[in-house]
Order: structure tokens, then sequence, then C-alpha cells
């Protein structure tokens, strides 16, 4: 049998001298293998950590987003032998992805996978992140959805307030265009409470959600995070996976992350049909709280015109009167619904 042993060291300098103990030679040679040591750590530490890139391989990246070709150009006329650190082949490497990617040139080889070895071991978080969201990418053109909102998700879990809002802009629409792809948007929604998913995603207090078990995409969920509030806007499990338990575990796990605020979702009306009726009663047995106010939530009809159709809002704690209510309200209708209604007066100019 083991025991667990728990050594406390101690210096008392008033009883002991270092020097009674080594030479002056041993300390001397002690001293040179520890400053040796630390020279050591302190290198590793800034070269994965802060690696200095060469600027040109800087100025090609800030190029491939909004001119790929002139990227790729560059990159070209880059000798990619000369690059004598290993980090920095490695993002010559992932640039040349990256402005393929968004010239629509799909990816011919394996090269991502070594990409993402290399910088999942040496400590580059932002271009790991990348690497996995192009590792998505290429797991679509392979046909493998699972595999891609796995990688997406990797993607999110990477990302940090420091995360350009772009970056993250472009993994929410990929996962939101893989679930489109399988009808779970359309299919969960009555065609006046969709939208298109590009006005969904272009706000930066909207997130995107997939629902995964495993590496099985089960569901969606969209969150808005306001000051005052915060605003489920979807939440929507597959259909062959209904039934499963899967929404209850996933609304308990929002109510934890979120309880330190107030929740509000909106739902039709009680006496609308059994399925409104159904989905009220879900939403109180989790707490919620039916409002006693209607109102009219700006929508698009089936001819792509603004309308409205009659919905409640549910909340974690009882509405005090009509103007809290209003004031929920009209701040979905100002920060969520008049841009969305704005982008499609845009593209009828």
């Amino acid at each position: 049998m083991y025991k667990s042993c728990h050594i406390s060291m101690t210096c008392n300098f008033g009883k002991m001298s270092i020097s009674n103990i080594f030479s002056r030679r041993q300390i001397t040679a002690l001293c040179v293998v520890l400053l040796m040591a630390i020279a050591g750590v302190t290198s590793i530490c800034i070269f994965f950590c802060s690696h200095s890139y060469p600027h040109e391989l800087v100025a090609v990246d800030s190029l491939c987003e909004n001119r790929p070709d002139t990227a790729k150009i560059l990159l070209k006329r880059i000798s990619k032998n000369r690059l004598t650190a290993k980090a920095d082949r490695f993002y010559y490497d992932l640039l040349m992805i990256k402005a393929c990617n968004n010239l629509y040139e799909p990816q011919k080889d394996s090269t991502i996978f070594h990409v993402l070895d290399y910088f999942k071991n040496h400590g580059d978080r932002s271009k790991k992140r990348e690497a996995y969201y192009y590792l998505g990418k290429y797991y679509i053109e392979h046909n493998d959805a699972l595999q891609a909102l796995k990688c997406f998700q990797i993607a999110l879990d990477l990302s940090d307030d420091e995360t350009p809002l772009a970056f993250k802009s472009k993994v929410y629409n990929q996962s939101g265009g893989l679930f489109l792809d399988q009808n779970l948007y359309n299919e969960a929604f009555p065609i006046e409470e969709r939208w298109d998913f590009n006005a969904i995603l272009n706000n930066n207090n909207n997130k995107f959600y997939a629902i995964l078990d495993g590496d099985i995409p089960v569901g969606i969920t969209t969150i808005w995070e306001f000051l005052d509030f915060n605003y489920i806007e979807y939440l929507a499990i597959d259909k062959k996976f209904r039934g499963k338990n899967y929404g209850s575990k996933i609304l308990t796990q929002i109510l934890e992350s979120l309880k330190d605020k107030l929740i509000v979702i909106e739902v039709e009306p009680y006496d609308l049909n059994e399925i409104a009726k159904k989905r009220i009663d879900w939403y109180l047995r989790f707490g919620f709280i039916l409002a006693d106010y209607d109102y009219n939530m700006a929508c698009i009809n089936k001819k792509k015109e603004e309308g409205t159709i009659k919905m409640k809002i549910m909340t974690t704690r009882k509405i005090k009167d009509k103007e809290e209510h209003d004031k929920i309200t009209d701040y979905l209708y100002k920060n969520i619904y008049k841009p969305r209604l704005d982008n499609i007066d845009k593209q009828k100019i």
C-alpha cells in the first residue's frame, strides 16, 4: 500500500549557510546550470507564445480576405524554402489554404492536417483556431458534415473576446449553412418566423450554437446577449432526435449559464393551436412565466414583405407591468428585427 507523502521545504538562513554544504566551485557550476535552464525555458516560451512571423507573411494575411488573388500571387513570390523557422513554413501553408479558400478553390491535398497538427502542439492559439476552421471547410468539400461541425465548434471554443468578429461570423455562418442543408431550420419554424441566415448572424450580440451529441449534430440554438437581459431566439432539435430529452438538457444548461440575468423568449399565444399550447407548457416546466400582454412581432410574409405576427414573451421572472414589457419588446424590435427589415429594404433597391 502506498501512502501520500507531503514534503515541506523551508529555508532557515539563520541556522545553516549554503557554503557549509557546497564548495565555491560547485556553487558557481550550479548557478551556471540554473541560468542556462532559465534561459532555455524563456526561449521556448518566447518562441511558442509570441513567435514573430516575417512581415511579408503578415502583410499577405491582411490581404487574404478581401484580395485573395493578390495574396496568392504574393505567396508564390515568397520562397518557402528560405523560411528557416518551422512556424513560418506552416504559417505559409495556412495562408495559401486561406487565400485559395477565398478564391473558391478546393483543398487539393491533406496539407491542412499537417498545419493543424503543428499549431495544436506549438502554442499559437489564433493559428490553431484558423486551422480548425479550414479543416472544417475541407470536410465540407468531402461531404462529411459531422466532422465539419465538430471542427467549427472547436474553432469557436478557441475564440475569445479578442477574436475578430468577422472570423466568428464565418464559423457561425458555416455551421448554420450545414444545418440549413439538413432542413432543420425550415422544419422547426414557420415561414413567418424565418429570417435569412446572414441576417441572423450579422450582429455581434448574437451567438449561434450547434448542439452536438459527441460528433452528431442534433440541434441549434441562437442566443442574444444584451446589457439587461438575454434572449433565446431559436432552440430547435432535429426531428430525428426529438423525444430523447435533448431539448430539456440543453435548456437546463442555458438557464444555468445565463442565470445571472433575465432570460426572455417569444412564443405564439396559447389559444393559437395545440402546438403553441404544448410549447408554452414545456417552458412553464422550466420556470418561465408567461407575460399578460400580447404584442405584434415584426416578420416577413411569404411574399418577402414586412408584416407582423401576434406573439407573447416568457421570462425567468415575472414582468412588473406593461411598461417593462413594452421596454423589452421595443428593445427586441430596435436591435434585432428593424436591422433585418432595413437590410431587406436595401436589397430591394
